[in-house]
């Protein structure tokens, strides 16, 4: 009768194989678990632009239906997170300003540091949570995300979203006021001049109206900017237009961005359905066909767009 002398075992053939099957399965899962983990990111992004959407819709119901300014102070993150429990202060600054020095009002996070918590259960415990809601899940952010031209005025948060500088809608306001019935054609003037200087005359200082909003669930009041821009308005007639310069209408899956709508609701659309046929920044006809204005092939778009290097706002 033969007995066995020693256990059996696997030879290097079987141990090799199974390694193989291994690492075929890791490399089957990894790309469906980074897709559920963007997935889960984008549905993240999606609720914060619900959340400030809403938030632009209780400043404009205490406003007399008018959004925030579209300049000046506060900005637009200060003024909405004051509803949402974020403790504000207004403090004196001094600038200069056509070569003379004047001290006006201004605002600002009452907290110096994400981690701050006054000690007594007050607002500035709140304050993480809410500052938090401007920043993607997918944005990795950069060197210059959140820089604001006066950062002692207000602190160098991180930003992902821009808000609808509603350039179209103030400028036909302005110039219709001022008896120019042909305010489009003065508005693409502007832009193929990049007269940043009379675009600032026609927006400066005012607010967009609830009210004159024509396709509030088509109209978008934020979006997904580059981690790199410093801006926080989406300007269509600043320079070449900030739907190509800063607009990141590729942040998820590196296929679409998410936008929040005057209605309230939040769609993910892909690029570059966001800007043509019909321009989702635009708050009047022209403003809707405005990238239609000046590209004549959707493919002049490019395949990547990417921030450039100007100064805004």
């Amino acid at each position: 009768m033969r007995t066995r002398t020693g256990s059996a075992g696997f030879t290097l053939i079987e141990l090799l194989l199974v390694v193989a099957i291994i690492a075929l399965l890791i490399g089957l899962l990894l790309p469906a678990l980074g897709q559920a983990r963007e997935v889960a990111r984008s549905i993240s992004c999606k609720s914060q632009l619900r959340q400030l959407s809403m938030l632009l819709d209780v400043y404009a119901t205490d406003h007399d239906e008018e959004y925030t300014p579209t300049w000046g102070r506060p900005r637009w993150a200060v003024g909405l997170l004051a509803y949402a429990d974020v403790r504000v202060e207004r403090f004196r600054v001094t600038e200069t300003v056509e070569g003379q020095t004047v001290e006006r009002d201004s605002f600002r996070f009452a907290f110096n540091d994400e981690n701050d918590d006054d000690g007594e259960g007050g607002a500035t415990a709140t304050v993480p949570s809410a500052v938090r809601m401007l920043l993607c899940p997918s944005d990795p952010g950069g060197p210059d995300h959140g820089k604001d031209f006066e950062p002692e005025i207000e602190p160098n948060r991180k930003r992902s979203y821009v808000i609808n500088g509603f350039n179209d809608e103030l400028a036909r306001r302005t110039l219709t006021g001022e008896g120019n019935p042909d305010w489009e054609a003065e508005v693409e003037s502007i832009i193929s001049a990049r007269n940043n200087q009379e675009f600032r005359r026609l927006v400066r200082y005012r607010s967009a109206r609830r009210t004159s909003m024509r396709w509030l669930s088509d109209t978008a009041v934020f979006g997904e900017k580059y981690s790199s821009s410093s801006h926080e308005y989406l300007d269509l007639i600043e320079n070449v237009g900030n739907d190509f310069s800063e607009l990141n209408r590729r942040r998820h899956a590196d296929q679409y961005s998410n936008y929040a709508m005057a209605d309230a609701s939040v769609r993910s659309i892909r690029d570059p359905l966001a800007l043509t046929p019909t321009n989702v920044w635009g708050a009047t006809g022209w403003g809707r066909q405005s990238v239609l204005n000046f590209v004549e092939d959707v493919d002049d778009l490019g395949d990547e767009n990417s921030p450039e290097e100007e100064d805004g706002r």
